[in-house]
């Protein structure tokens, strides 16, 4: 409770919970999705794959050299521009990679993001308040992330207004961390 009182240390716990629950669903909103993207769904699933594997190496670089805030602003930020292009220009784009890359810019903010709230996490609490943190962000993104398969699963771009409205509140309080 003493670590509650601070209020920096309560304003950083209600951002980092609220990028875990945005970055965990959104993530896992994206994986759900892949079974409607065109072509062989194994192959796009590899393609994924490498994609969050080239996202996990940038971003922990990136982290080392940039710092927490600027990290998870610029991947939330990358996530809600790709959704409003997806929105408003992705679903009619007459060239068959447009959605596909769009998408995986998507996939590459959110696991950028992913990988970041566990690397960061040790670095904007202390020591002794690391792991209860961790365990009450966790505990939300969870909750949050219960929720990815029933939004992939609506009509029309419900799931992609979700996703994005989602990133840019969520980039909005990464800017007070």
């Amino acid at each position: 409770m003493y670590f509650l009182r601070q209020s920096q240390l309560l304003a950083n716990l209600v951002v980092i919970t609220a990028i875990w629950m945005t970055t965990s669903f959104n993530y896992y909103l994206i994986q759900f999705q892949l079974k409607y993207f065109p072509g062989d769904v194994y192959v796009n699933g590899m393609i994924f794959s490498v994609c969050s594997i080239v996202a996990l190496v940038a971003s922990g670089y990136l982290y080392m050299k940039l710092g927490p805030k600027i990290c998870f602003s610029a991947c939330l930020l990358m996530m809600a521009i790709t959704g409003y292009i997806i929105l408003f220009f992705g679903y009619s784009a007459k060239s068959p990679l447009v959605f596909p890359a769009l998408v995986l810019s998507a996939s590459f903010g959110a696991a950028s993001c992913f990988n970041l709230v566990y690397i960061a996490h040790t670095s904007i609490f202390p020591a002794l308040f690391a792991a209860t943190a961790m365990g009450i962000c966790n505990f939300f993104a969870r909750l949050a992330t219960m929720m990815a398969p029933l939004v992939a699963e609506m009509e029309g771009k419900t799931a992609m207004v979700i996703f994005t409205i989602l990133s840019s509140v969520t980039f909005l309080l990464s800017l007070g961390l």
